[in-house]
């Protein structure tokens, strides 16, 4: 019913005026475009937006760096750790540097959750996010937002080159209890409300249709922008570890982008002591 994946939102005028023809496809070029952004807004428009509070919002927020990077989490058939390898840390190391060193990010963005991230759009609080592909319908569209129209999509940046852009992605399901009464009835409304006429209807509520076939109709493109630049960044998108025991896992993840966004440690101590204590529960669950 809903796809969820990253992508990255720009304001276009601004991005053109900070003497980008284009948008940034790779860290470098996304670095760069940051700080010229953060120096024309100031004091109060900032180059980039970001998730940075240690809540649910934070990992998924790092994730796209991650992947992006040639990092990753860990193998979930041999269970052999990755988030503590080079491309893992590099990728920390960069998004770290993007707030503590840099600083193209708002210092109040440790606070930020999903709807801070949309309001400090609306509110001309930062020029980039690389966030939620729906969150562009509230930023481009919502009466609400100082923005709206200003706004473009694109894929996330890769590394040294765009064509290693990647994006965490995951869906929002519908199932019907095999214990149930009325299971045809069930799976009717199901294929009701997943069909492409009503993908095409959610989207005016701010919903981000899985069907690659809505995302890509001409009229939807025009009419919200942002769904071209989702059904692109699809292709290479990768789902976080469908493991019942990555919510526990993904908690230590947490801690360690927090810490490395406050300057507390370093991505290489953080994404190792997230390691460690990641082999310590697979040995304790005889993983």
């Amino acid at each position: 019913y809903r796809g969820t994946i990253y992508i990255l939102h720009y304001q276009k005028e601004l991005l053109e005026a900070a003497g980008f023809s284009s948008p940034p496809s790779t860290f470098a070029e996304f670095q760069a475009a940051a700080a010229a952004l953060t120096k024309s807004g100031a004091p109060l428009r900032y180059g980039l937006g970001t998730c940075a509070r240690q809540g649910p919002a934070i990992s998924n927020h790092f994730t796209p760096f991650l992947l992006s990077s040639g990092g990753s989490f860990y193998d979930l058939k041999t269970r052999k750790i990755m988030i503590d390898t080079e491309e893992s840390i590099s990728a920390l190391e960069y998004y770290a540097n993007l707030m503590t060193k840099h600083r193209v990010m708002p210092p109040e963005a440790v606070t930020w959750e999903w709807d801070e991230i949309i309001a400090n759009g609306q509110n001309d609080r930062y020029a980039m996010a690389v966030t939620l592909n729906a969150t562009g319908t509230l930023l481009n569209k919502s009466k609400a937002s100082k923005t709206a129209g200003r706004w473009g999509w694109t894929v996330v940046p890769g590394a040294q080159k765009r064509e290693q852009t990647k994006s965490m992605f995951f869906v929002w399901s519908f199932a019907v209890p095999s214990a149930s009464r009325h299971k045809e009835w069930a799976f009717e409304f199901i294929q009701h409300i997943t069909s492409r006429e009503w993908a095409r209807r959610s989207m005016e509520k701010g919903n981000a249709s899985a069907r690659l076939s809505v995302l890509n109709d001409p009229e939807i493109v025009e009419a919200y922008g942002w769904t071209a630049a989702a059904a692109e960044q699809m292709k290479t998108a990768e789902p976080n570890p469908n493991d019942a025991n990555w919510p526990s896992l993904e908690l230590d993840l947490r801690t360690g982008i927090s810490s490395t966004l406050q300057g507390q440690t370093t991505a290489r101590d953080a994404l190792q002591t997230v390691a460690d204590s990641w082999r310590r529960k697979f040995n304790r669950l005889r993983l």
